[in-house]
Parts: structure tokens; C-alpha cells; sequence
């Protein structure tokens, strides 16, 4: 168990099943990327953060949010503007099970498409 949440932990099992991948740490705390291995390249991040990170209400719980690269912007609950990240072409994610397995893992196959290393023509 990598994560603070279930969900979280989940999600990395997940990964790492699809894709062969497993977390990285290298701010030696609970912060971990998920890379391509022929490039190295980010697709994912599961930070432990305040929920205000997210919300910006004074909240000061914690909880595991995952960013991903996105070409689109989404209006649902648990999904947000990507903390810490570029907002026009990250999200976060609450990895509190607002949202399902299978929408994180859709989300994540869509991240890992968009950061693969490009073919040339």
C-alpha cells in the first residue's frame, strides 16, 4: 500500500496491471508518479493534500487526489482544476470514491495516450 486511501491504492493496482507501471517517490514523501517507461514522461500523480488545495474553502482535511493529463474540462463532482499542475491541460481528481474505478482508469488510458512518446511520420 503505496496511498493513504483506499481508492488511491486501487488505482495504483490498477496501473500497475494495465500499464506494468508502479509509483515513483522522488520527494521521498506520500507524493507518486506514475511514468512511461520508454520515456519517462508523467501520466499520472497521486498527491495527499488539504481539500482546500482543491476547493479553496478553508477545508483542512486531507485527502489523495490524482492529476492526469486532459484535453478536456469536466463538470462533475470530484473532478476539478489541477492543482499544482498547468490548469488548460491537467485535472485532479478526488480518489475519495466520488468517482468510479472505471471512470478514474477511462481518465488515465486518456493521460497515458496523451503523454506516449509521439511516432514520427
Amino acid at each position: 500500500m503505496f496511498f493513504a486511501s483506499d481508492q488511491a491504492n486501487r488505482i495504483a493496482n490498477l496501473i500497475y496491471e494495465r500499464y506494468g507501471v508502479k509509483p515513483d517517490f522522488p520527494w521521498k514523501d506520500d507524493n507518486g508518479v506514475f511514468r512511461h517507461l520508454d520515456n519517462n514522461k508523467w501520466f499520472s500523480l497521486i498527491m495527499y493534500v488539504k481539500w482546500n488545495a482543491l476547493l479553496k474553502d478553508g477545508n483542512t482535511r486531507m485527502v489523495n487526489i490524482m492529476n492526469l493529463k486532459s484535453e478536456e474540462h469536466y463538470d462533475i463532482d470530484g473532478i476539478y482544476p489541477a492543482y499544482h499542475m498547468n490548469h488548460k491541460s491537467w485535472i485532479s481528481l478526488a480518489l475519495d470514491d466520488t468517482l468510479s474505478d472505471s471512470l478514474i482508469m477511462e481518465l488515465v488510458s486518456k493521460s497515458y495516450n496523451l503523454t506516449r512518446k509521439k511516432r514520427r511520420k
